[in-house]
């Protein structure tokens, strides 16, 4: 899958056509005091196509690639991050794929995600987490929150803000 970061060649703001709408760009100066978050990179180990996937990203970003290269399973796992976010996750792991594979075969019954968001602070925050188990019998092994470096130069580690498991 290629990643291409437009941000240099495009307009401030403007249109996108993406999935049969448009959708509205904004770039950060266009959003004076108010935050502006960005996914920096992900990285998914074992989630349907993605046996060891890594992609950095832009604050604008298209996706361009083959039939059947993952373009929708990437954009699948980001909406499972999403919902877990406010509620339980469904059975299915991905709400609305019933019957579908989503770990990658041959492999574990098991996921992993690391991805990393520039929030406009000076470090960067890591959101992680793994996933196990059968459709139907799935269960979170861990979810990790810690910042992507250590926050000042008398620390010698990142720091934790939350890990549960």
């Amino acid at each position: 899958m290629e990643v291409g970061n437009l941000t240099s060649c495009m307009k401030p703001q403007g249109f996108l056509w993406h999935s049969n709408r448009f959708l509205y760009y904004s770039s950060r100066k266009m959003l004076k005091g108010a935050v502006f978050m960005y996914l920096k990179s992900l990285r998914i180990n074992g989630y349907r196509p993605f046996r060891d996937f890594t992609a950095n990203f832009g604050q604008l970003e298209v996706l361009v690639d083959a039939n059947g290269s993952g373009k929708s399973s990437l954009f699948e796992f980001l909406k499972f991050l999403r919902d877990g976010m406010g509620e339980d996750i469904p059975p299915e792991i991905v709400k609305g794929a019933n019957g579908q594979q989503v770990f990658h075969k041959p492999g574990e019954d098991r996921f992993w995600w690391s991805i990393e968001v520039d929030s406009g602070y000076p470090v960067p925050v890591r959101y992680q987490g793994e996933l196990m188990g059968s459709v139907g019998n799935k269960h979170v092994t861990f979810e990790r929150v810690v910042s992507a470096s250590p926050l000042g130069d008398q620390y010698e580690r990142p720091y934790l803000f939350n890990e549960i498991t």
